[in-house]
């Protein structure tokens, strides 16, 4: 059985993410999330907004990229309303460090973190703060 998680107390903002009805926005560029994630499953629901149900707007689509552990393994256009991206699918617990970021403009459409899916004893723990000089 999995658990759905509200998104926001769970990461780190990035850019000028914002939260907005228990959902993570994000509009400009390199806006996003980062947080660590124990556990066997991840599965991250995204919502798009008006943009990815309208006709020729194939090209101002948003664009998310997720690293697992710095490495990008998800590059993805948000052409539905409500997109699932299975992140981690294990057979046994792992630790990931995960970063999910918007990399096109904001003209080009806005899409948020909806929820998490995770397997019953996963955790996810946002990242700390870097310590500015």
């Amino acid at each position: 059985m999995r658990t759905k998680t509200s998104v926001y107390n769970h990461v780190k903002r990035l850019g000028r993410a914002a939260e907005l009805n228990d959902n993570l926005w994000m509009c400009y560029s390199a806006s996003g999330a980062s947080f660590m994630f124990a556990g066997k499953e991840l599965n991250v629901i995204f919502l798009g907004d008006d943009r990815c149900e309208m006709q020729g707007m194939e090209e101002n689509l948003a664009r998310m990229k997720v690293y697992v552990d710095g490495v990008c393994t998800h590059d993805f256009m948000m052409d539905e309303r409500e997109k699932r991206i299975s992140i981690i699918k294990a057979d046994a617990r792992e630790h990931h460090k995960i970063q999910v970021l918007k990399v096109s403009e904001s003209a080009m459409s806005t899409c948020a973190i909806h929820s998490f899916e995770t397997d019953d004893d996963a955790s996810i723990h946002p990242l700390d703060m870097r310590e500015r000089y």
